[in-house]
């Protein structure tokens, strides 16, 4: 658009005589490459920037556009990256980015890690100030809790939400308790009640035994009572979202695996590509409604339009009525009907669909996913690009069960998409055989509950920064809520497949 006609106006760098004009040309260029989405673009410029500042705060400033713009490319992409062939500068600072990274800030992780790059790269610009203010703030602002209390609902309804979850969990506090050299983490687990009074005695009880940090719960109710309060006597990170966001409560950070969010990120990426108008199907459901509010929200907040919205009705098989009226196809033939009528002989007619709209959202399951492609097309809406959320993955494994679900762009957490080199996901399957595609996400939400939170506090003062762990690239905001940025895939020949994303990754919804 507009930012990139006006990179290509700007003059070439050799050209520019002046060092200052140089550096000036440098920044400005890096922020345009920025916000179209390249960063790594933006971090080799940045380095050329350096060669022209003269004060150490300039040069700390531009280490921090650096390091913005290194936490914007996600892990796969700088992994690749290192894989070429580079510049000893760039090398090290994706090197130093995913020491960042991996530790998860921890400081038994960090240090020896750092120490090891500091003899790798001497003499690198970052190592004078950079590296350094990292290790100190990996001694100032990560969590360690000396006693963990997971309260969850073993019983009733969430029953098997609830193992699920806590057999992720535990799995991550086996492993890494097998990794790290400091004392283990006393963990206490509790089968929360999902009443509040009841549960508020059982958390009060879990910090009265010792506990300094609680996992949990899962019911909305219960958060929103927990978010409710002006501030919680110990860090909690609930997994699940109040249902309602308010001003941050003091030591209450949220996460969870919200289809919302999914909606959110589908409206990124279709007007990134270029699609402005959307028609939305979705079922018969409240969570069908809130996906559209998601997705509809989000979509004209960032400029787009939606043009039409239809609900279909989700336990049965023929959605044809709302296509056509999500289509304009019963206006359509209402025309013909009128146009028969005032000659008082059949017309030759060819339905014509409405031109106003260049992208299909739906909300859908797999089974209804499989039925809405192929009556898309057959009401003419095959050129229709169709965007949904995680929830047309399918269970088969079969790719000819799956084939109609063929170019329908989705996007859903590595867990799922990208494990064939995840060591979790292979002991998860190991250790637990039965763990079943319906509940496979919460055992990925289970370890990355026990994973983030010696980070927690960190990404909150670092709006920007992130890590990568099964569930996603995860940031959280300044009301403690975790956000997702996910993979982005279709169906091609009834089996997934990842696609590139404009800018690298999806940015988190807001």
């Amino acid at each position: 658009g507009k930012i990139y006609q006006s990179l290509l106006a700007l003059p070439d760098i050799d050209d520019i005589s002046d060092y200052r004009f140089k550096a000036l040309a440098l920044n400005i260029r890096s922020k345009g490459v920025l916000a179209i989405g390249k960063p790594l673009e933006s971090v080799r410029l940045r380095i050329q920037i350096d060669e022209y500042l003269k004060t150490v705060k300039e040069i700390e400033k531009n280490h921090e556009f650096i390091w913005d713009a290194l936490n914007r490319i996600s892990e796969p992409a700088i992994l690749r990256t290192l894989g070429e062939q580079q510049t000893n500068e760039l090398r090290g600072w994706l090197e130093l980015n995913l020491i960042a990274r991996r530790s998860n800030m921890l400081p038994a992780k960090i240090e020896p890690w750092i120490s090891q790059w500091y003899q790798i790269y001497d003499g690198h610009s970052a190592g004078a100030y950079f590296a350094v203010n990292l290790l100190e703030e990996s001694r100032r602002i990560y969590i360690k809790p000396a006693r963990i209390a997971l309260m969850l609902p073993f019983s009733g309804r969430l029953e098997k939400v609830a193992d699920a979850i806590q057999n992720g969990f535990m799995y991550a506090y086996y492993q890494d308790r097998n990794l790290d050299q400091e004392p283990a983490v006393e963990l206490e687990i509790i089968n929360a009640s999902t009443d509040v009074s009841e549960f508020n005695a059982q958390y009060l009880q879990a910090i009265e035994n010792g506990a300094d940090f609680i996992v949990g719960p899962i019911s909305k109710e219960l958060i929103n009572y927990l978010q409710n309060q002006d501030k919680l006597a110990v860090p909690t990170l609930t997994l699940n979202y109040a249902e309602i966001k308010k001003e941050p409560t003091l030591n209450l950070y949220q996460f969870g695996l919200r289809p919302e969010d999914e909606a959110e990120q589908i409206a990124d990426l279709a007007l990134a590509e270029g699609r402005n108008l959307a028609v939305t199907l979705v079922p018969d459901t409240e969570w069908g409604a809130r996906l559209q509010l998601a997705f509809s929200e989000r979509f004209e907040a960032l400029g787009g339009r939606v043009v039409g919205s239809e609900i279909f009705p989700g336990k049965k098989n023929d959605y044809s009525k709302s296509i056509k009226k999500l289509l304009n196809l019963d206006t359509s033939n209402s025309r013909r009907s009128i146009i028969q009528q005032v000659i008082g002989e059949p017309v030759k007619f060819e339905p014509r669909r409405r031109q106003d709209v260049d992208m299909v959202f739906i909300a859908a399951n797999s089974r209804q996913a499989r039925l809405i492609k192929p009556q898309l097309k057959f009401h003419r809406a095959q050129t229709l690009p169709v965007y949904a959320t995680s929830n047309i993955s399918s269970s088969s494994g079969n790719p000819d069960d799956d084939r109609d679900l063929d170019g329908i762009q989705f996007v859903d957490i590595p867990w799922m998409l990208d494990s064939s080199d995840n060591q979790d996901f292979k002991r998860i399957r190991q250790y637990w055989p039965d763990s079943s595609k319906p509940f496979s996400r919460l055992y990925a939400l289970g370890i990355d509950a026990y994973r983030l939170i010696p980070a927690l506090r960190r990404l909150m003062i670092n709006p920007g920064e992130t890590v990568q762990l099964n569930t996603g690239q995860l940031s959280v905001d300044m009301n403690g809520r975790v956000k997702r940025a996910l993979l982005l895939a279709t169906y091609d020949k009834g089996v997934t497949r990842l696609l590139e994303q404009p800018g690298n990754r999806l940015q988190p919804p807001q």
